[in-house]
């Protein structure tokens, strides 16, 4: 079981599943289209993720996917965008709007978002 994991050459992460109230692990190592299936095997080792209750699904922002971005300078000047836009359309100080926007790992080209 993980909840997330930084490998040699490849990270493992958890995404909400498609199809069912569950969640679904992705495999990145930024060369090969990621992976998001129910269980991965990587380098011996099969990873799945919890069983969740309902709520917690629910509540915790889990990565939606993978984006392509170009280089690490795109991906921050967009990311930044949204930080201003959402800071200008609200009351919200800058250094709060940025919180709902979770976490990015960027791994060769690609986005984890």
């Amino acid at each position: 079981m993980t909840y997330g994991e930084i490998l040699p050459g490849a990270i493992i992460d958890l995404v909400p599943a498609a199809d069912r109230d569950a969640l679904d692990s992705l495999l990145s190592n930024g060369k090969e289209k990621p992976l998001i299936a129910p269980m991965i095997e990587f380098a011996g080792v099969y990873y799945h993720p919890p069983s969740l209750h309902p709520s917690i699904l629910a509540a915790v922002p889990f990565l939606r996917g993978v984006a392509e971005y170009g280089d690490v300078s795109q991906l921050f000047g967009a990311m930044g965008k949204l930080h201003l836009q959402r800071a200008s359309s609200s009351k919200v100080p800058l250094a709060e709007s940025i919180m709902p926007f979770g976490y990015v790992y960027s791994h060769s080209g690609r986005a984890c978002l």
